[in-house]
């Protein structure tokens, strides 16, 4: 049904761009897409010489950084934990369109990245067989079955992240913090809340996703009084935040770029983010995670440091709260878009200022390890994991509700 819907969505977008561009630009696209499979056919025979030399092309979706972060962390665990036959496996990614270079190139440091636009077309168009590349569906985008992620860093366990900031780029980072207003030796939070406007025309789409910012002052008020600041990320469509003690809203800074945007999500003491893909930059770095309005409810944070508390769901007609089993014994609990929602009736609640702080209250603790888990929350976190099964797209997570928000909405499970 998902799919089918995002089908009709993508034909619809190509109509309009007909309508837009004109019928020469409709011609030439369908000329290129011609070309392209006379020269997948001819290159057939290098395609088999590249299966026999075990070359495997894996497929990312780069021009979302989300994925850029997720996918080749997935990928290289599962190659360090020996679950992916060994191949020789590598990445062709446009630098045009990649969602943030400085993270690709962190990447090549681990696997071989091809950017050289006439090697990666000819590698690219090789490697279209099946049989010559490895999909990697199933390790974030999947919306019918479990996020293999999910499984991987659970395997991971304690072991180191991949990934380490360059010396270089720490320094140059706290150079930049500096002149941001960041003191020396202040440790900062990482703040990114989703809106709508980075990408508006799938906005529609994903408005499920976004929040509203203003709920989250009591939040950052917590982590100054411990003694930190917050920096949000994002972009300039964001709303301005002024006047806020300890906080830096790099968003609409000067200063921003692409590595300083890594520098930030790898450097930071918590990211606290929610539905929206920056935070797993700060996942491959190793770096913990707090996640509000989390949605749908199948989705955990990835990372087995992390927590999270996700959107509640109403019924419309009658007023009620679904229950944590009612949804996820039904498809609202993998829905991947806003009409969906919007056609079952069902109407997503933001998490609480409340609710919100006290998540990032049991965070900083858990980073300075003065948190204990009482039994009664271990058994509301198991009776909620219990709930979870294979196609869940969040089955196997190792990541844990927030303790307060469990407790008080114990009723729901």
């Amino acid at each position: 049904m998902i799919k089918a819907q995002k089908q009709q969505y993508y034909l619809k977008k190509q109509l309009a761009r007909w309508r837009e561009h004109g019928s020469i630009w409709f011609i030439r696209r369908l000329f290129f897409l011609i070309l392209r499979l006379i020269v997948k056919l001819l290159l057939l025979p290098l395609a088999l010489v590249a299966y026999l030399l075990g070359l495997r092309r894996v497929n990312v979706a780069g021009q979302y950084i989300g994925h850029l972060a997720s996918e080749p962390d997935c990928l290289l665990k599962l190659i360090h934990l020996n679950l992916l036959p060994k191949k020789r496996y590598f990445i062709t990614a446009s630098s045009k369109t990649t969602s943030n270079r400085c993270l690709l190139e962190y990447w090549r440091n681990h696997i071989t990245i091809i950017t050289n636009p006439i090697l990666r077309f000819l590698l690219s168009t090789i490697s279209s067989h099946r049989f010559t590349k490895l999909d990697t569906t199933s390790f974030v985008t999947t919306e019918t079955t479990s996020a293999r992620y999910y499984e991987v860093n659970s395997l991971w366990g304690k072991r180191p992240p991949l990934l380490s900031l360059s010396h270089l780029h720490r320094t140059q980072g706290y150079e930049v913090l500096h002149r941001l207003g960041l003191p020396k030796d202040a440790w900062y939070v990482c703040l990114h809340v989703r809106e709508s406007g980075y990408v508006r025309e799938t906005d529609h789409i994903h408005a499920y996703r976004n929040a509203d910012i203003n709920n989250y002052h009591a939040a950052i008020n917590t982590i100054a009084s411990h003694g930190g600041w917050v920096i949000r990320m994002g972009d300039q469509t964001m709303k301005k935040l002024n006047g806020i003690p300890n906080f830096i809203d790099y968003a609409h800074s000067a200063e921003k770029s692409e590595w300083m945007d890594v520098f930030l999500c790898a450097e930071s003491k918590l990211f606290l983010g929610n539905t929206s893909g920056l935070f797993l930059t700060s996942t491959a770095f190793g770096i913990p995670c707090a996640l509000v309005n989390m949605t749908p409810l199948a989705a955990q944070a990835f990372g087995s440091n992390d927590i999270y508390i996700p959107k509640l769901l109403r019924d419309k007609k009658s007023g009620r709260y679904l229950k944590f089993s009612e949804v996820l014994q039904s498809p609202a609990a993998n829905f991947r878009d806003s009409i969906l929602f919007i056609n079952a009736g069902l109407e997503l609640e933001e998490n609480s200022p409340e609710d919100i702080n006290d998540l990032v209250q049991e965070a900083l603790l858990r980073i300075k390890k003065q948190w204990s888990s009482s039994p009664e929350d271990e058994e509301r976190q198991m009776n909620f994991k219990r709930l979870f099964r294979e196609g869940h797209y969040g089955y196997k997570g190792q990541s844990r509700l927030g303790s307060s928000f469990i407790a008080k909405y114990e009723h729901l499970i």
